[in-house]
């Protein structure tokens, strides 16, 4: 299950981190943060699996957030699905 946020930063220290920013800011800075870019730099260091890489193709985005909002969606509608097929009634 996608961890939220609450619960990634639980064990962290911040006590040496300054600022947290989101992908928008960054790109502000520097268009190097753009998503496509993002995927590039991945792809060519080897950090996507060519499983990752479909998922990326068949839904036809480079946008990592994209990606992860759709991957949750689908783990929230298994988890339903298997629940219901567990506690139906066989007739």
């Amino acid at each position: 299950m996608l961890e939220k946020y609450s619960e990634l930063i639980a064990g962290m220290d911040f006590g040496e981190v300054a600022l947290i920013v989101g992908n928008g800011a960054s790109i502000s800075l520097s268009n190097n943060f753009n998503y496509n870019n993002l995927f590039l730099k991945a792809e060519e260091l080897g950090y996507l699996s060519p499983e990752i890489a479909k998922i990326f193709s068949q839904i036809g985005t480079s946008n990592f957030e994209a990606i992860l909002n759709q991957l949750d969606i689908t783990q929230k509608i298994n988890l339903k699905l298997q629940y219901e097929i567990e506690h139906s009634v066989n007739p």
